[in-house]
């Protein structure tokens, strides 16, 4: 789950359940199988959504029929991050690179992250996952990533109690 300022949306972006449903004003997805198999969850939340709502198949769109869309598009280009005005480039279809690129395109000006510890032992997706960090870190437009909590990834760490 990341956390961000921005002038555009203001909030916090994820779906755990540990975070009080107040402090979160928007929250984001954009695997269109994970938006389906999650609609319902979606559909009760009071939150809008942000997705590439105008990619995603017909089925799913209509699944959302009543649901708040803040439509932002997402193409997929391996290696590489870009921040448009209607849409975000990203290297995978994660959520957090989609969530990285929305906050960075709607001129956030701060990133604090928080429950990316990463995984245990050498499981390989800390380093996709790292290298999806790095990829952004490198990219022109990105913002500086704090976490707020312990992470194994290389970005700098920042007690929630010294923000």
């Amino acid at each position: 789950m990341s956390i961000a300022t921005a002038k555009r949306w203001k909030g916090t972006f994820g779906k755990q359940k540990s975070i009080e449903g107040g402090l979160i004003k928007i929250r984001v997805a954009c695997h269109p199988i994970r938006l389906l198999a999650d609609c319902a969850t979606h559909l009760s939340l009071p939150q809008p959504l942000i997705t590439p709502f105008s990619m995603l198949p017909k089925e799913t769109r209509n699944s959302f029929r009543r649901k708040k869309i803040l439509d932002f598009g997402m193409k997929i280009t391996p290696g590489k991050f870009e921040f448009a005005e209607t849409f975000g480039r990203v290297p995978t279809d994660l959520a957090l690179a989609y969530a990285l690129a929305t906050v960075t395109s709607g001129g956030a000006t701060k990133v604090w992250m928080a429950g990316f510890d990463g995984y245990a032992g050498e499981d390989p997706r800390n380093s996709e996952m790292e290298g999806l960090l790095e990829t952004y870190q490198q990219t022109p437009g990105a913002l500086p990533l704090t976490s707020i909590t312990p992470t194994r990834y290389g970005i700098p760490t920042e007690s929630v109690y010294a923000l």
